[in-house]
């Protein structure tokens, strides 16, 4: 069986070269097999795929590697993906078969479900402590691309040690971290940042978020209480795409359609 879903994930290389390939296994950094596509999706930012998020999740499927679940989502993009356990252990397999336990890990990646303690001094590509506690692991090593702390067990705040160890990350996820009230100044160091997913945090930023991350590219929250209606433009002009409540990203469609419409009187609202 394992040979079979080999050759579909090989055949994928055929496509794209190795980036859908990077795509897909990172389904083995979310230990439950119902993963929510803008949490997978967002780990996509860093591959540098020219196919959009959305023709990525659709190929993966055409290719029998994922399942999209149609119940939940839009047209633009679904709501959640279902991979399969044998997916799930395929994905483990070929990146311990990459990255070995015992090789350099500056190559690595590391998954909370296989992580035990005493790992020091090492600096990872990827890592992914969903569900888990990440105890001093992060005051201990380094991160270099992509950290994934959803719904991590113990967090309760990000200080200036925890940056200082993940300055190069183009991804950071904390989503569901809810302890968290507070993102440091030091924030700003992380100069490749692209994606900053917040929600469900009670996160407070300055003004000048935009500003401080010149790559950043996406922010996803729920609960921000300093950031205010007025607030949202900044982001917008910066070219940041804010996935936000609906009530938030409706009103960026809105004031999108009103600059068109005073841009040029003649266009119809109903077909802007």
């Amino acid at each position: 069986m394992f040979k079979r879903l080999k050759f579909s994930y090989d055949e994928l290389g055929n496509y794209e070269g190795e980036k859908l390939q990077e795509c897909f296994l990172y389904v083995a950094a979310f230990p439950h097999k119902l993963i929510e596509f803008s949490s997978l999706s967002k780990c996509w930012m860093k591959v540098g795929s020219e196919l959009s998020p959305t023709a990525i999740v659709n190929e993966l499927e055409r290719r029998c590697l994922v399942k999209i679940d149609k119940s939940w989502g839009y047209e633009e993009a679904p709501g959640y993906i279902i991979v399969h356990d044998m997916l799930h252990k395929l994905c483990i397999r070929i990146l311990k078969g990459k990255y070995g336990p015992q090789q350099e890990h500056e190559k690595g990646c590391l998954f909370g479900y296989e992580w035990t303690s005493g790992i020091q001094d090492a600096t990872f590509a990827k890592v992914s402590f969903i569900s888990k506690n990440v105890g001093s692991f992060l005051s201990d090593n380094h991160v270099r691309d992509v950290i994934l702390m959803d719904e991590c067990i113990g967090l309760s705040n990000v200080d200036d040690s925890l940056i200082n160890h993940i300055q190069g990350v183009k991804v950071l996820s904390l989503w569901r971290c809810s302890r968290i009230h507070f993102i440091p100044e030091s924030l700003s160091k992380l100069k490749n940042l692209q994606v900053l997913d917040i929600r469900g945090t009670k996160s407070k930023f300055k003004d000048d978020l935009a500003a401080s991350l010149p790559n950043l590219k996406e922010l996803h929250f729920w609960l921000a209480p300093d950031i205010e209606w007025e607030q949202l433009p900044l982001f917008t002009r910066a070219g940041i795409f804010v996935a936000a409540p609906w009530m938030y990203t409706a009103w960026i469609r809105f004031s999108r359609l009103m600059r068109r419409v005073r841009g040029n009187p003649c266009v119809n609202p109903s077909q802007a």
